[in-house]
């Protein structure tokens, strides 16, 4: 079952959003729309409330529709904007699309035919820019994760430390380093065998990860049978 399009349609002029809303109704997709005419319930409305896109007019009373984008910028929001905007102010499309506007529709004669495929459209890009931040995320987490302890690995234990020696040094407070390693390691692995090894470091790793502070101390597998510390 195909899930609703949360929109919010910010738009002063009454004839317009009926027509708006009247079109959107047309189509397969399920839109669930809520309104509003005013760029300060807009912006109160997309920043309590999740919403897959919001259509705006760019010509409202009190502020204008690049000003609601730059109070969403400012505050974070990723919801996509589509601006609405009359023939002959193409510049301000422009500098919309500058600041983050996913789309925008100038209002002319049968502008309303092509509106849900901007909106579909504007909500894909944004489901792809979402998704290409979290590949990016993972990607450098990877980078610096040792894959058998779970632990941080030795090239980011360089930058945490530099990182955390300018942080105590600022907020004046003591830095502890704990180094560790495991005694008998390669007669263990001698003996018993690399997975049995690897096992091991991978239970040194949930040991370590275990015993420090979450988001406040940092673990890493320095390497072979070393590992470290920030406290």
């Amino acid at each position: 079952m195909k899930l609703p399009v949360n929109l919010l349609l910010v738009e002063d002029n009454p004839d317009h959003a009926a027509l708006v809303i009247t079109e959107l109704k047309k189509h397969p997709a399920l839109y669930e729309i809520e309104t509003t005419t005013s760029g300060k319930e807009c912006l109160k409305r997309v920043l309590g409330k999740k919403f897959d896109t919001v259509l705006l007019d760019y010509s409202l009373p009190q502020m204008n529709g690049l000003q609601i984008i730059d109070k969403m910028n400012e505050n974070g929001c990723e919801t996509p904007v589509i601006l609405m905007i009359e023939e002959g102010v193409e510049e301000i499309a422009m500098e919309a699309m500058k600041k983050g506007v996913y789309d925008h529709v100038i209002k002319t004669v049968g502008y309303l035919n092509n509106l849900s495929v901007i909106i579909s459209i504007a909500i894909e890009k944004r489901k792809m820019a979402k998704e290409k931040q979290k590949l990016e995320v993972e990607l450098k987490k990877l980078s610096i994760t040792d894959d058998l302890s779970g632990l941080f690995n030795r090239r980011h234990f360089y930058d945490k430390l530099e990182e955390e020696m300018v942080r105590a040094k600022r907020q004046k407070l003591p830095l502890s380093l704990l180094l560790l390693d495991i005694d008998g390691f390669k007669a263990y692995n001698d003996q018993y065998g690399h997975l049995k090894g690897d096992e091991l470091i991978t239970g040194i790793g949930r040991i370590i990860t275990r015993h420090i502070r979450e988001k406040v101390d940092s673990g890493f597998r320095y390497g072979g049978d070393e590992f470290t510390a920030t406290l």
